[in-house]
């Protein structure tokens, strides 16, 4: 947290690669809006490994991670892209480490959303936006087989 000099930030997950276009997107929107916080979301037919977003208009209203297959509601998964106010800081540290040990990032933005009256503005990847999730190995093998994903950033 005292690493960052500046009010808002760029995180994103190390092992996603998208489209150059939504990074410039991302920041375009922070710019032209001055939005504390925003979202990336990819669509996914079936969420079992991501989380789940649920919207209205261009806002996140809730964030479900990892959702029971029978109860998925969205087709809207968590990017692993965002602009974060420092105000991040505050509810990370008042979290309870998940059932996996950890800070859950997605939960620190549901509960700013419910507890603080947070607007966590969403930009919405098209469906056919390529989206890699190079942390999972056979995703990657996938990936490798079927797409030209280098060329698919540009």
């Amino acid at each position: 947290e005292d690493k960052i000099k500046e009010d808002h930030f760029f995180l994103t997950w190390g092992d996603i690669l998208v489209p150059y276009k939504i990074y410039t997107e991302v920041m375009d929107t922070y710019h032209r809006e001055k939005q504390d916080f925003i979202l990336v979301t990819n669509y996914l037919e079936k969420l079992q490994k991501g989380c789940e977003i649920h919207c209205e208009g261009d806002y996140c209203t809730k964030m479900v991670e990892k959702p029971p297959k029978d109860k998925q509601a969205s087709n809207l998964n968590n990017c692993g892209i965002f602009i974060f106010s420092k105000e991040i800081f505050k509810e990370l540290k008042e979290l309870e480490p998940s059932k996996r040990g950890e800070l859950e990032i997605p939960d620190a933005i549901s509960n700013g959303i419910e507890e603080r009256n947070w607007k966590v503005r969403v930009i919405r990847m098209g469906k056919e936006d390529f989206r890699g999730d190079f942390g999972d190995k056979r995703e990657y093998e996938r990936l490798d087989k079927e797409t030209d994903w280098l060329s698919e950033l540009q």
